[in-house]
């Protein structure tokens, strides 16, 4: 701590009651530089005089104008370096992965008259570089074969060559079937009465990535019928599920497998929630040939339907001539 001191002085103020000039000691009050300034003296006249000389006037209490230059405690300061460290190990994470912060757009602002780079900038460049590799990866592996609604085209090419057992199909959204096991109910009687029931879910999981085979083909009320099998174990249409072509061309679900020693299947669109719970019945018209599984919302129905992985490539090449036209006549 360094003081400042104002040499004794007396200063004349004139009394209210006598209506004369009186001479009225001051008291020498020690200024406290505070720790980050020098040990000099405040440049300001006005500001050290307000602080270093109080006079003894009524009124004015001397200890209440030395609150304004009380030293930090020592909670206060800890506080503050706790801040400044947690702010600086953030700062520092943001760097490691990339993120532009707040220290690096006020050297940016700082330099901006100044020639050379800047360090925000350097920083955006490389997450734009990172997001445009990350969206060339995806847009090359899917760029080989997309996912196209399997219709009665490709199924007449794949009998034409013979490979309708070697298709694969997909369901085109996450399908959930869930089975409830029969309860075993047991009642014991005392004092009280006493339930006690005890049963088995099971869920089986179909995602959009799992691929199925068609194990067979059939009709149902005029309509062609595929059933599609996505386990290895599963090579009849007794364990398969149905999909049935409505009026729009697609193969939408019509039958979920059923479970030995378990009631009928419960089957969910996306997940288990109960709005996205689907039931049998028509699309759009009471005039339909077949009931599918769908659930109703304000755009339209929601089902399962069918899709293909095709690989379409066209190529051009381009040729040119020019004709050398006929000449003139002799």
């Amino acid at each position: 701590m360094h003081s400042a001191w104002v040499p004794s002085t007396m200063v004349s103020r004139l009394d209210t009651t006598t209506g004369r000039p009186t001479l009225v000691p001051f008291t020498y009050v020690p200024y406290e530089l505070p720790r980050s300034s020098s040990t000099y003296a405040p440049a300001t006249p006005d500001i050290g005089d307000s602080r270093q000389c109080v006079a003894e006037m009524p009124g004015v209490d001397s200890a209440s104008s030395q609150r304004g230059s009380r030293p930090m405690t020592t909670t206060a300061a800890a506080l503050v370096r706790t801040w400044a460290g947690a702010c600086s190990l953030a700062a520092i994470a943001m760097r490691i992965i990339g993120l532009p912060t707040a220290r690096s757009g006020v050297c940016a602002s700082r330099s901006i008259d100044r020639p050379g780079s800047v360090e925000y900038r350097s920083n955006m460049h490389r997450a734009l570089a990172r997001a445009c590799l990350g969206l060339s990866l995806l847009v090359g592996s899917s760029a080989c074969a997309a996912r196209y609604q399997l219709r009665d085209a490709e199924l007449r090419e794949a009998r034409e060559q013979d490979s309708l057992g070697r298709l694969r199909v997909y369901p085109s959204n996450r399908l959930v079937s869930v089975y409830d096991e029969d309860a075993s109910r047991t009642v014991t009687v005392s004092s009280e009465i006493r339930q006690r029931t005890n049963r088995l879910k099971y869920e089986r999981v179909l995602s959009t990535q799992i691929d199925g085979a068609i194990v067979e083909e059939a009709e149902l009320n005029g309509v062609p019928l595929l059933w599609v099998t996505f386990d290895r174990g599963c090579l009849e249409a007794a364990c398969a599920y149905g999909f049935v072509r409505t009026e729009d061309g697609r193969y939408r679900l019509l039958h979920v497998p059923e479970r030995e020693g378990f009631q009928a299947p419960k089957v969910f669109r996306g997940c288990t929630l109960r709005r996205h719970r689907m039931s049998r019945g028509n699309l759009h018209a009471l005039a339909e040939a077949n009931q599918v599984y769908r659930y109703v919302r304000r755009r339209g129905p929601k089902t399962v339907f069918l899709e293909v992985r095709k690989d379409i490539r066209k190529r051009t090449k381009g040729r040119r001539d020019r004709d050398r036209g006929v000449g003139r006549s002799s």
